[in-house]
C-alpha cells in the first residue's frame, strides 16, 4: 500500500494539493449533479439530477457504476481511497483500502458524511487499478457539486460508456 500512497502523492497531488488526472489519457463524466447547499438540501429541494442510466428495477444504482468498472476492467485489483483538502489548502492522504468487488460496494460512499474535508475543503474519493492505468474519482465540493468520472486508457473509458449507455 505505500507505493500506492506515494504514488498517489506524487502523481496525482497537484502543487495546490488538489487532485489532478492529467496523468490520464481519456476521461468520462459518469454522473454529476450542483448541490443547493448541502446533500441533504439538495435531496429535500429536489434538485440533484438523477443517474444518466437506468438499472434494473431493485439494483441500487451506485453499485450498478462499480459492477461495470469491474467488468470493462476484468475485475482488476483495485484499491479505495479518501483524500481530503482541509480549508482548500493542506491536502491529506486520509486512508487507503483494498476494494472488494463482491460486496460493500456503496460502503466508501460513508466516507463524505463520516469524515468531510475540515473546513469546507474538497473531498475525494477514489477507486484505483493497482497498476494505476485507471482512476474512478469521486468529487465534492461542499455547496457546490459532486461529481463522478472514469479517468484512463481510451479503450477501457469507452468500454465503460457504452456498458453504462446500454443501461438506458
Amino acid at each position: 500500500m505505500q507505493e500506492l500512497e506515494n504514488w498517489i502523492y506524487k502523481t496525482l497531488v497537484d502543487e495546490n494539493e488538489f487532485l489532478s488526472t492529467s496523468f490520464f489519457e481519456k476521461k468520462i463524466a459518469i454522473y454529476y449533479t450542483p448541490l443547493a447547499n448541502s446533500f441533504l438540501a439538495t435531496i429535500i429541494n429536489g434538485s440533484g439530477l438523477p443517474a444518466g442510466y437506468k438499472v434494473s428495477s431493485g439494483e441500487f444504482q451506485y453499485n450498478h457504476i462499480i459492477r461495470q468498472v469491474a467488468a470493462v476492467t476484468k475485475q482488476e485489483s483495485a484499491v479505495w481511497f479518501y483524500y481530503t483538502v482541509l480549508d482548500n489548502s493542506v491536502g491529506q492522504l486520509n486512508s487507503v483500502w483494498e476494494c472488494n468487488y463482491d460486496h460493500c460496494l456503496d460502503y466508501p460512499l460513508e466516507k463524505f458524511e463520516r469524515e468531510p474535508a475540515e473546513e469546507g475543503g474538497v473531498s475525494y474519493l477514489g477507486l484505483l487499478s493497482k497498476n494505476k492505468s485507471w482512476l474512478l474519482l469521486h468529487s465534492y465540493e461542499p455547496c457546490e457539486s459532486f461529481e463522478i468520472s472514469f479517468h484512463g486508457a481510451e479503450t477501457i473509458a469507452k468500454n465503460l460508456e457504452n456498458s453504462l449507455a446500454k443501461s438506458n
